[in-house]
This record gives structure tokens, sequence and C-alpha cells, in this order.
């Protein structure tokens, strides 16, 4: 089956899913790491404010353009990749999280792209995401809901890698994504009135 012509209705169900459990899981593993190895309330908070930042820093320029599946794969590969490095050699563990959360947010931008590829190959409009939705919280639940202490950090990479090697796999050869809302990270166009966009 080409996957310019037509293309299988599982990759754009399991595509949010991932994207809302990178997006999810952020939340959880940032803020719960966060406290854990960096000092005080305030520096606990540093890597997911970083990773907002970087999230809304990552939009205004991913609006800016339509991408084409081959750049978004290869973001998704070294966004995907390099947590699991920082991971690994970066010490001590609170200034490998402040790197990963940068790298996530650009992540988690990719990874909403990447459902906009997807979306554009489908002839009719798809329905609400509940049900990704819903599954991809429970996936951030089982994968950063309770982090160990110590390996936090180390379990973080992995699990980053996976999801984007994946999401890397699901796009076509030949997709675009068309620019996206600068103000909104997921793609709500796909459900919003003719003459709006989230």
């Amino acid at each position: 089956m080409a996957a310019g012509t037509a293309f299988p209705a599982q990759r754009l169900w399991l595509a949010p899913v991932l994207t809302w459990a990178l997006h999810f899981g952020g939340w959880l593993g940032l803020g719960a790491l966060g406290r854990e190895h960096l000092p005080r309330f305030a520096g606990g908070m540093a890597p997911l404010a970083l990773w907002l930042l970087v999230i809304g820093l990552s939009l205004a320029l991913a609006g800016r353009r339509p991408w084409h599946a081959r750049i978004l794969r290869g973001v998704l590969i070294v966004a995907g990749l390099a947590p699991l490095g920082l991971s690994l050699w970066i010490q001590p563990p609170g200034i490998a999280l402040l790197l990963i959360a940068t790298v996530w947010g650009a992540l988690v931008v990719a990874a909403s792209s990447s459902v906009r590829a997807l979306r554009g190959l489908q002839p009719r409009r798809p329905c609400a995401p509940v049900a990704p939705t819903m599954l991809g919280a429970a996936l951030a639940w089982a994968a950063f809901g309770n982090l160990d202490a110590l390996r936090g950090t180390l379990q973080t990479g992995p699990v980053l890698a996976a999801a984007a090697l994946l999401l890397g796999s699901l796009l076509p050869a030949g997709g675009v994504a068309r620019p996206c809302c600068r103000v909104g990270l997921f793609d709500l166009r796909a459900h919003a009135p003719p003459g709006r966009s989230g």
C-alpha cells in the first residue's frame, strides 16, 4: 500500500496516542524529577518551566512553514536519542534533567507536527481524539507517574527514544505537515468550524 495515496488509519490513531503521552509525561516526569534533583521548590520547577518555554519557542518556529516528513523524522530521531545520551553521560542528574527538558520540549512539538503530517493524508476529517488522549495519559502515567528518585533520569531516556523512533516510523515518505497554530500545541483545526483554528 503506497503511503502517499492510501495511509492506514491505525497510524493516525497511534501517533496522537504517543504525542499525548509525551505531553502528559512532561508534566508528570519533569515535575517529579525536578523536585528530587534540584534545590528548593523553585529549582524543582525549573525543568518544567524550561520545557514549557522550549515548547513555546518551537511552536513559534514550527508555525512559520510546512515541514516535510524527512525533516520531521530527522528531528524526531535526534530529539529522541539525545535524552538517552544525556542521561548516561551528563552528571549531576539535575544538569542532565535541564538538558533533557530542553530537548523534550522540541520533541513534543515535532510529535504534534507529525500528527498534522499524517492528517494531511486522510481524505476525511478525523474523529475527536478522545480515546487517543485517554490512552496517551495512561501511557504517560505508566512511564512517568512513579519514577524512581535515583534512576528516574536514566529511565526517561529510553522511553523518549522509543516514542520518538516509533513516531518517526509512522511518517509517510512524502507527507508534509502544514504550519501549525502558534498559540495552540495540538492541531485543533481538524475539529474546528471552517475559518477557525486552535
